[in-house]
């Protein structure tokens, strides 16, 4: 492609991005390779011979952008993905939220995973709450897993994952919880069973009621700075007292008017809310 052809297809690029970008309040510039071959495929997929076409049809139509959308948002994960933040929920935030929870009744346990992907986190998390919790008459457990993805949330509701996403999961669990398939594994229907997959738009829609844990692993990155705040309250406003935030390692909550207790699990930082908070 020469440079003068070049710039049109680079700007018509830029036009995509930023358009899906201002429908989803996401950002989409973490990997621009990737984006872009999403971006062509999809032109391809339908029939379009330029990006200059494409753009002229995901302005016309909102049904398309939202296709569009789906193919750029769905990237592969695994499952226990990010092992600290598996492992302070095995070892710290569901001991804590047992002993706090089993003199209630009814003895409730809500988990969201916000931003799900294809499944794998959500689906961890309710392996880690049977390993954890004798999920029985006496408990009510519940993991919640929203996306803005309908084609995620499609794959997710399947349960049915490649070995490769099972990389590094115990022989153990992935003969507990796992049913092979032919070269794929299914979710068995005893972790299948507590989870339950809604789309939602993380910086615009309301939560899917409260909760006493959220996992909001590598998704503040993507939210549009101006979406961040909105996003922020919205887990606020779910959040049971006491509950608990965790993010991906590294990650942290932005400063804001919001109060939440830091802590640590060895090098790991997760968040939690106050049990009470002072009156402003």
């Amino acid at each position: 492609m020469t440079s003068s052809a070049a710039a049109p297809a680079l700007n018509h690029f830029g036009e995509i991005r930023q358009l899906l970008e201002q429908r989803a309040g996401i950002l989409l510039d973490q990997h621009p390779e990737f984006l872009s071959q999403r971006i062509s495929d999809y032109a391809a997929s339908r029939g379009l011979g330029s990006l200059a076409e494409l753009l002229a049809l995901l302005r016309s139509s909102a049904m398309e952008c939202d296709a569009l959308q789906d193919q750029v948002l769905v990237t592969e994960s695994r499952f226990f993905r990010h092992a600290l933040a598996f492992e302070t929920l095995e070892k710290v935030v569901i001991p804590e939220l047992r002993m706090r929870k089993f003199w209630e009744v009814p003895r409730a346990l809500r988990l969201w995973s916000a931003g799900c992907g294809t499944g794998e986190e959500a689906y961890s998390m309710a392996i880690a709450l049977s390993e954890c919790v004798d999920v029985g008459p006496g408990w009510q457990i519940q993991v919640i897993a929203s996306d803005l993805s309908r084609h995620a949330l499609h794959q997710a509701e399947r349960g049915l994952y490649s070995r490769r996403s099972l990389d590094g999961i115990p022989l153990r669990l992935l003969q507990r919880y796992f049913v092979k398939v032919g070269e794929h594994f299914l979710v068995k229907p005893e972790v299948r069973n507590l989870v339950s997959f809604v789309p939602g738009n993380l910086g615009r829609t309301a939560a899917p009621g409260s909760f006493d844990c959220i996992f909001f692993v590598d998704v503040l990155h993507y939210l549009a700075r101006a979406a961040r705040p909105s996003a922020l309250k919205r887990f606020d406003d779910a959040l049971k007292p006491g509950g608990y935030i965790l993010l991906a390692p590294g990650e942290a909550l932005p400063n804001t008017s919001m109060e939440f207790h830091e802590r640590k699990h060895g090098s790991y930082r997760f968040y939690q809310k106050p049990a009470s908070r002072r009156d402003s």
